[in-house]
């Protein structure tokens, strides 16, 4: 009895194990199937969002569906079907996308494509010809800032670029003018806008002893931010830049001395964020910005602007347009919550 028993117990564990290793593959073939389309709408905390506003989140068939109660008929939407394909196409094939910009005059930085059937003689004497320094290059397909190279300012750095993404087999490569102001994120969903953040410039503040790249090491920890979210390390750092500026990555910064390190200003690239009134833009480019997610046929966008005066029409370009901008609402007002949610199930 006493090795029955034992027996029994151990044919228990083996069965308890091979329940556990079964659930584990059914989540796990769950999850595989699950089709995340706009993964910033499928995170915990908008989850959580859902739930606070009586919308139901379902994966259906793979596909995250959403509902929401609306008078006596259920609403839903499925997160895949906000965007088209072609659309999110054009968003991400800068040149595509800023020839379609062109064709329906919307302020855009003059622009070249790098002739990959021409000399380098040839594509320089074109640029010299055509465009203004400061250049900024870009690989087409580039995305959150990453092959982006500003504040160009002659051709040998010009072709230094070229060659490094043509090794990289980055072959479709624009150039343009290089636009001064700040950066703005447009986030538009069905035809609203549900907010405008400006977008400050990463920049280190010498103390005397530290070198620049010291200074950038301690970024995270050593600059001000005074908004609520995380503040992100430099990841793109433009020596060129810093070196117009008099110095390089192993100079001492003097004191309170100020410069400014790289030209990709974006949140992944320790930019500092502010949210700003709607009301403080000007009508027109109002307008201007829900026409660019009209003509790239976009319903969710996140349309980069740059001007050094917003509240003015006109006055700025559009750099590109985002089909899957970040969204976390722990970063934004119940209002601004609201005003997305009821946007999504407009």
């Amino acid at each position: 009895m006493k090795y029955i028993n034992k027996y029994i117990i151990l044919l228990l564990i083996i069965a308890f194990i091979a329940f556990i290793a079964f659930i584990a593959v059914i989540y796990s073939r769950v999850n595989k199937q699950h089709k995340k389309c706009l993964v910033m709408f499928d995170t915990h905390t908008m989850k959580k969002l859902y739930h606070k506003y009586g919308i139901s989140y379902n994966i259906v068939n793979g596909y995250t569906e959403l509902t929401k109660k609306s008078g006596i008929k259920d609403k839903t939407i499925k997160l895949c079907d906000i965007n088209n394909k072609n659309a999110i196409n054009i968003s991400r094939n800068k040149l595509e996308s800023q020839g379609l910009f062109k064709k329906h005059n919307i302020n855009i930085s003059n622009f070249l494509k790098w002739n990959n059937n021409k000399s380098d003689k040839e594509n320089i004497t074109n640029i010299n010809n055509n465009l203004t320094f400061p250049l900024v290059i870009k690989y087409s397909k580039g995305t959150m800032g990453t092959d982006v190279y500003t504040n160009i300012y002659n051709n040998k750095k010009i072709l230094n670029i070229i060659k490094k993404l043509k090794n990289e087999k980055k072959n479709e490569i624009i150039i343009e003018e290089f636009q001064q102001g700040y950066r703005y994120r447009i986030y538009i969903l069905n035809n609203t806008i549900i907010f405008i953040e400006k977008f400050y410039p990463p920049i280190i503040v010498g103390d005397g002893k530290s070198s620049v790249s010291e200074l950038i090491n301690n970024y995270t920890t050593h600059t001000y931010n005074p908004m609520k979210y995380e503040l992100q390390p430099i990841s793109h750092i433009e020596e060129h830049l810093i070196e117009e500026q008099g110095y390089y990555m192993d100079s001492i910064l003097e004191q309170n001395k100020k410069i400014q390190i790289t030209g990709i200003i974006t949140y992944s690239n320790g930019a500092i964020m502010e949210n700003i009134p709607i009301s403080s833009v000007h009508f027109n480019n109002q307008k201007m910005f829900l026409n660019v997610n009209k003509i790239v046929g976009l319903n969710l966008s996140g349309i980069d602007f740059i001007s050094e005066n917003i509240s003015t029409p006109y006055i700025g370009k559009v750099l590109e347009v985002n089909a899957a901008p970040s969204y976390n609402p722990e970063y934004h007002s119940d209002k601004t919550n609201k005003k997305l949610l009821d946007s999504l199930f407009k």
